[in-house]
């Protein structure tokens, strides 16, 4: 199906399907079956399975901007929402009719994409995204531009891409690269920017054995994309002797496939990633030692999860396990404005479709989703030239 030019809604319904949104901006709906989805030009809203989507731009008269600032590690700011937005509001539990919410989180809507979907492949294409994998195992990439992408239910391989992408026409600078400004802070609207949030990992399902049901956020793929030698077929990860392949589609995904170095869509740019609960690979490639406006990796104490990035570098803020007060109300506000729920405080409701797709590891999750033994390659850092860009 392609929506070509134009504003579309394009619902996949059952069996496997491929959605072209096409220039404009679009909402796409995989719905059920295992679909590919790409979005195209244009600030699109992707769900790989069912839910309920609804837009608006932001302005002055909404009095919906907010910035929440985090004074200690990381030690960001975030400006959310901010005036000229094109706003998604998006639940993974509900549907929508004549711009409103139908069904609730005690009565979700039939199939809701929360609990029930196939397994995905996501592209954004060029500018703002809006993804939300939904369940399944999913592969999902918000491309150029920066993107809110949200792996929900599932173990699931998630990129933000290149933010700033010099193949559109971008001017990048080293500060563009990171959506900086002159002092150093993230600029308003954060244009380049990505959002990242893992979700909730598999429990059960091939993906343990592949993955230890883990999510792998911004992860450059190992290897060439050489079917049988230099990635594998498989879903997972495969060990040969001396070496280990990475999927082929994982290639595909980030445009690895190709001999062009200068088209490829993994961890470029400057990312805010969060694994939520169970198992989480991150990756970043900007880092340094001491304070520096590299990547985020945020997660759960210990080495439950696996922290990856390009050079050996200590006390950056780039590798962040902490769980404070400020930090809960920083994420779920960060998730909010990313557009993940109805209202401001669906994020910290139990129940609620974004409680499940920011996942944030309360001290009440921490033995069933956020502590364990030690990821089995840690330590995982210091992964170069793997975790660095091309």
């Amino acid at each position: 199906m392609w929506g070509d030019d134009g504003d579309d809604r394009i619902w996949g319904q059952d069996a496997d399907d491929q959605i072209f949104g096409e220039n404009g901006h679009d909402d796409l709906f995989g719905d059920l079956g295992d679909d590919q989805l790409f979005g195209g030009f244009g600030e699109d809203a992707i769900l790989g399975d069912r839910g309920g989507v609804l837009g608006e731009y932001v302005d002055e008269s909404d009095d919906l901007s907010f910035t929440v600032t985090f004074t200690q590690v990381p030690a960001e700011t975030y400006f959310g929402l901010p005036v000229g937005t094109l706003d998604r509001r998006t639940d993974l539990l509900a549907d929508t009719e004549a711009g409103n919410w139908m069904f609730s989180d005690d009565s979700p809507a039939p199939h809701a994409g929360l609990t029930e979907g196939g397994s995905d492949r996501i592209r954004g294409g060029p500018d703002r995204d809006s993804v939300h994998a939904g369940f399944g195992d999913d592969l999902a990439n918000g491309d150029s531009g920066g993107d809110e992408v949200f792996g929900a239910h599932g173990a699931d391989v998630i990129w933000g891409g290149r933010g700033c992408d010099p193949n559109l026409g971008d001017t990048c600078t080293a500060d563009d690269l990171s959506d900086r400004d002159d002092d150093g802070n993230i600029s308003n609207g954060e244009k380049w920017l990505d959002h990242v949030f893992g979700g909730t990992g598999a429990t059960d399902g091939p993906s343990i054995e592949g993955a230890l049901g883990a999510d792998l956020l911004d992860w450059n793929p190992r290897g060439s994309h050489d079917p049988g030698t230099g990635c594998t077929t498989a879903q997972w990860p495969e060990e040969t002797p001396g070496t280990t392949l990475d999927p082929c589609a994982w290639f595909e995904m980030t445009e690895k496939h190709d001999a062009n170095p200068a088209n490829d869509q993994h961890h470029h740019g400057t990312d805010w990633i969060y694994g939520g609960w169970d198992r989480d690979i991150l990756q970043a490639d900007v880092g340094a030692n001491g304070p520096n406006p590299g990547d985020r990796l945020l997660d759960w104490n210990g080495a439950f999860n696996l922290y990856t990035h390009c050079n050996a570098a200590y006390g950056g803020f780039n590798d962040v396990r902490q769980h404070s007060p400020t930090m809960n109300d920083w994420f779920t506000k960060l998730a909010y404005g990313s557009g993940a729920s109805r209202d401001a405080d669906d994020s910290s409701t139990p129940g609620s479709s974004a409680f499940r797709e920011l996942a944030y590891v309360y001290q009440a999750d921490i033995r069933d989703h956020g502590a364990g033994r030690a990821y089995p390659t840690t330590p995982g850092h210091f992964d170069d030239p793997v975790a660095c860009s091309d």
